[in-house]
């Protein structure tokens, strides 16, 4: 879907405008969410969408939000897979965020990075889940535990690269 831009907001929702018109396509909305407009006197959603990115083909839609990424169609506004974010030792996945989505094409793969150092990879068609966790980013929690955010994540075109940047201003390819 060319010339689409996505913007979530604190209360979940995920906005949809046509680039060249500024012209409002869709709002996404989670069941508990808020309308726009309103205000809701309790927060039952999953919270603010805190990462967003589009397919290759730009017809689905990833939001990250705390303790999953929902993959949405973007014509008709359904989700399309819940991806949850697995327990790890002490982390309590409802506390964790998502902080950045990538999707690799050429793996058919979505890209999560999380506010506790964590790389998720979900394969498309099996939601089958690898982790990546960097052992130094642990380390340091104890020191600065904002350290650890993975903030942003950029793929290679074939997927055999992937780079993840932190918090504190590490770059790390894996």
């Amino acid at each position: 879907k060319d010339g689409l831009v996505a913007v979530g907001d604190r209360r979940g929702l995920v906005t949809t405008w046509q680039v060249e018109t500024g012209e409002l396509v869709r709002t996404l909305r989670v069941p508990g969410t808020s309308a726009p407009g309103q205000t809701a006197l309790k927060q039952t959603g999953p919270g603010q969408a805190d990462a967003l990115c589009f397919d290759e083909t730009g017809e689905r839609l990833a939001v990250g939000y705390q303790g999953s990424i929902r993959v949405w169609s973007v014509d008709d506004a359904r989700v399309l897979q819940e991806l949850p974010l697995p327990p790890h030792g002490k982390i309590v996945p409802e506390r964790e965020f998502v902080l950045a989505i990538r999707y690799c094409a050429a793996r058919s793969t979505w890209i999560g990075s999380t506010s506790a150092g964590r790389i998720l990879l979900w394969r498309d068609a099996s939601e089958e889940l690898s982790t990546l966790v960097d052992p130094e980013l642990y380390a340091r929690r104890a020191r600065d535990p904002s350290s650890q955010w993975i903030v942003s994540l950029a793929v290679s075109r074939d997927g055999r690269f992937l780079w993840s940047g932190s918090s504190d201003r590490s770059v790390l390819l894996w």
